[in-house]
């Protein structure tokens, strides 16, 4: 990941994209980053199933996009957001974004696919990216009223003290230092509440357990350097 690639944020037109393309320029803002918008026409340019689109279809698709791109531009530049590019894929979403990904600084996607998926429920179309994604992903729900007026709050990472897991504390602790401020780090290390475990397996040793999970947590943040407050929940 490079400090020169850009944030790139991918919008459909609706609310959930919009809410993205918000949260995406302030980070823009704040990292002195560039924002590029895209959009996909979601489909090969001739066929779509078995049957060949109307001949007037990629125009319309095309000038539509372009009308997305517009409208998330504008908002991009109300938020701050510098050196705003756009572009209009052509190809299947989730295929499109995945390859932008490789040259991005962060992804950032709305919660919402394109199905009739719940608004609460992580869209198809992100659900596919997030699978092969080659960047941070961000998932943006929806912003509260005055969200980017509020200070920024800490920045939060789920540790398991696996291999695969150190590029995720890396970029927390990055993320963490480069905004000023504090890192969570959370090891959820049993699916069962610990209260009702202790009572009903009075004879594990649950106190060098927990010891241990809390050896793996520090042991998974050691490698961090930061120069942030960090606060370590292991349960």
């Amino acid at each position: 990941m490079s400090l020169n690639q850009p944030i790139v944020v991918g919008t459909d037109g609706s609310t959930a994209a919009t809410n993205a393309v918000r949260w995406a320029a302030r980070q823009s803002r704040i990292h002195n980053l560039p924002l590029r918008i895209v959009t996909a026409l979601d489909g090969p340019p001739q066929y779509w199933g078995d049957f060949a689109l109307p001949s007037t279809y990629i125009a319309e698709s095309t000038a539509h996009a372009k009308e997305r791109l517009a409208e998330a531009q504008r908002i991009a530049v109300e938020g701050g957001a510098h050196s705003i590019t756009t572009d209009v894929l052509t190809g299947f979403a989730h295929v499109d974004l995945i390859t932008e990904s490789k040259n991005a600084h962060t992804l950032v996607l709305g919660s919402r696919g394109l199905s009739a998926v719940k608004a609460n429920i992580i869209g198809s179309v992100t659900h596919s990216v997030a699978s092969y994604v080659h960047s941070p992903l961000v998932v943006v729900h929806d912003l509260p009223f005055g969200w980017d007026r509020k200070p920024l709050a800490p920045v939060v990472v789920g540790v398991d003290g696996s291999e695969h897991n150190r590029a995720a504390v890396d970029a927390a602790f990055k993320e963490a230092d480069r905004l000023g401020t504090e890192l969570i780090a959370v090891h959820a290390w049993s699916d069962t509440a610990l209260p009702r475990a202790l009572s009903l397996h009075k004879g594990l040793p649950w106190a060098d357990l927990i010891t241990e999970e809390e050896a793996r947590l520090a042991e998974s943040l050691a490698a961090g350097k930061s120069n942030t407050q960090t606060s370590m929940f292991a349960a």
